[in-house]
């Protein structure tokens, strides 16, 4: 009858082995959030090309109406409170849905998948659709239209707010922003409607500054919103811009060529994990003792 193994060599096995499950663990650990940024991007970046296909797919007099209800949505006057977004975000309760709020909803709402618009920033790889609204689950998905500010279709006396999470683990979505500089400008698409906005202003305040967001005479202004410092949240990151003439085709083959690149270091680092881990179990089979014969 063979005799089981010595208890010292299964100890030496279970060693190298425990060993590469926890180096495997933690490694996990640190890819995860690149890995879900990475893959979140990419579904975003479908969502867009397919919202563009829409938008195409829309009946050109459909697109111009709806711009136009728009357009008189701004000029009558911006129904609503522009209050800070992420104080806001548990639910969508603590907004009074009575009738400015639904004629809200109803402004560029041809999307069936509730797209209202885009925001691209080249210059940090910000690419997101935008919502109507600024609630949690809203935010999530994507930026989000400050309900109280100017629909973002352009147009003298008109200040769109657009707002969007930073640092969280699974999706980038505004966590660039604290890298923008004066001057880079952020392009709008919205029902194929191409604006270009140049950032003047880029500042830090306390989330009850957020409410002096006003439409200023004569100005076409954008604003977007995040939470800042990242992880920490106690101000708000308000980053400023003016419309400026669209660079001939420029901004519109901009937005087209946005691209998300694979992570090949995540590859490597993959596979640089794998080779220490067959190394650590080869080193320490050639190091095992031979069992004897009455094992064998």
């Amino acid at each position: 009858m063979a005799a089981p193994p010595a208890p010292g060599a299964r100890a030496s096995r279970r060693g190298p082995v425990a060993l590469l499950v926890l180096a495997l663990l933690g490694v996990g650990l640190l890819l995860y959030p690149s890995g879900a940024t990475w893959f979140a991007a990419l579904t975003t970046d479908g969502q867009l090309d397919a919202y563009m296909e829409r938008v195409e797919q829309i009946d050109p007099e459909a697109r111009d109406a709806a711009l136009a209800a728009a357009e008189q949505y701004n000029s009558d006057g911006v129904q609503g409170l522009v209050i800070d977004p992420f104080s806001n975000t548990p639910g969508a309760s603590e907004v009074p849905m009575d009738e400015a709020a639904y004629r809200y909803l109803d402004q560029l709402a041809l999307d069936p998948e509730g797209v209202m618009s885009r925001v691209t920033i080249t210059s940090v790889g910000i690419d997101l659709p935008v919502y109507h609204g600024t609630t949690d689950e809203t935010l999530h998905r994507g930026a989000g239209h400050l309900y109280g500010s100017s629909l973002p279709v352009g147009g003298s006396d008109t200040h769109a707010v657009i707002t969007g999470h930073s640092g969280l683990p699974q999706a980038a979505m505004f966590t660039a922003l604290h890298e923008v500089e004066r001057g880079d400008e952020i392009i709008v698409t919205t029902l194929g409607r191409t604006m270009t906005y140049r950032i003047v202003l880029i500042d830090r305040v306390t989330p009850t500054d957020i409410a002096d967001l006003a439409v200023e005479p004569g100005r076409d202004l954008l604003t977007l919103v995040t939470c800042t410092p990242i992880g920490i949240n106690t101000h708000r990151l308000i980053v400023q811009a003016e419309r400026v003439p669209n660079a001939g085709e420029q901004a519109a083959e901009v937005v087209e060529t946005q691209s998300i690149p694979f992570p090949w270091w995540m590859i490597a680092a993959a596979g640089a994990l794998g080779g220490w881990g067959y190394a650590v179990v080869k080193v320490t089979r050639r190091n095992e003792p031979p069992l004897d014969k009455a094992t064998r």
